[in-house]
């Protein structure tokens, strides 16, 4: 025969009791395998050891309530996962050519595309690296991850992205496009939306959604945060108002109302200026540098080295004043 045909079509293999079970679809007339993994009591799982045959393999890893580690070889050119709380990371075989893995996260093959980033991860912070483009349907869902920053290469969010994560804070870069529909839905504890775009004008729409720029119309569609707090650029505050409003009159039926508070960034977007690492650039930056300098503060958090002579102190606290007054009298500001 030209090709070895891979029918099983519905064999259940039970490795050992209450471990892991594999069901094995019929495949006879796909060049990929499809296995469904039940993975009740592993903690980690090697996809390798359930490869029998040549070609591509499809796995979906669902009621997974122990597992913390998936190793992916190879062979594995999809992988979807379900129910697994304390999965803390994945990792992908160099040889792979579809998939890849970044720090426990799970890629496409060339970066550009976060496909799942595990419910568990060891830290409260993600910084997503330069590079990626789109950050794919569902991938922080339920996530326990408190604090995202995406890249400026990011250009696209798709639908329900941080679906009932306990995302607190997020950065959206400027490059991004789209209504980003529903991309905390469900999240009940988002407090900080920080906005990098100063090209954003959407006071020439009015209604849904029919609107000329349609970027972040659909946002905070059904999320269940009471109240979230707005950092925008400076330079066009009054759009995001304006956005705020079509929000507020857009709230989507059975979704409670949304307290919105607009903060301008009045110092900028040189994040070059952000000692403390928050991703806003303001007062708490000079007072998180000050007491760096005054050794009042000795954790890694801070950042400082303005000057580049690998030492943190008192020149670098000159750089980072004439650099505020420098701002403020720019923008004709206060």
């Amino acid at each position: 025969m030209k090709n070895r045909i891979f029918s099983i079509i519905v064999s259940i293999l039970l490795l050992t009791p209450n471990s892991l079970s594999v069901y094995s679809e019929d495949m006879s007339n796909s060049e990929t395998k499809r296995i469904d993994l039940l993975a009740e009591e592993f903690s980690q799982v090697d996809l390798s050891d359930y490869i029998t045959e040549d070609g591509n393999y499809s796995f979906r890893i669902f009621s997974c309530e122990k597992l913390e580690v998936i190793n992916v070889p190879e062979k594995v050119t999809e992988l979807e996962i379900q129910g697994c709380a304390t999965l803390r990371q994945i990792n992908v075989s160099s040889e792979n050519n579809t998939l890849s893995s970044n720090g426990g996260v799970l890629f496409d093959k060339s970066g550009e595309i976060l496909m799942y980033f595990p419910s568990s991860y060891p830290n409260k912070e993600y910084i997503a690296p330069e590079g990626v483009k789109e950050i794919k349907k569902g991938a922080f869902t339920q996530d326990n991850i408190s604090t995202v920053k995406l890249p400026d290469s990011l250009i696209t969010i798709d639908s329900r992205a941080f679906a009932e994560s306990k995302l607190e804070r997020v950065v959206i870069p400027a490059n991004v496009r789209g209504k980003c529909e529903s991309i905390f839905y469900g999240c009940s504890s988002l407090t900080d939306v920080i906005f990098y775009d100063t090209s954003y004008a959407p006071d020439t729409f009015t209604s849904f959604p029919k609107e000329p720029d349609y970027r972040y119309s659909e946002m905070f569609k059904y999320s269940l945060s009471p109240k979230i707090n707005l950092y925008v650029p400076c330079e066009n505050v009054e759009s995001y108002k304006n956005t705020v409003s079509i929000w507020e009159n857009n709230r989507w039926g059975e979704v409670d109302k949304i307290d919105f508070t607009v903060i301008p960034m009045n110092y900028g977007y040189d994040m070059k200026y952000d000692t403390n690492n928050d991703s806003v650039i303001g007062i708490a930056d000079v007072i998180s540098l000050n007491q760096f300098i005054l050794g009042k503060k000795y954790d890694d958090s801070v950042s400082g080295d303005l000057n580049n002579d690998q030492i943190i102190d008192s020149f670098d606290m000159i750089i980072m004043r004439q650099y505020f007054s420098s701002y403020l009298e720019k923008n004709n500001l206060e």
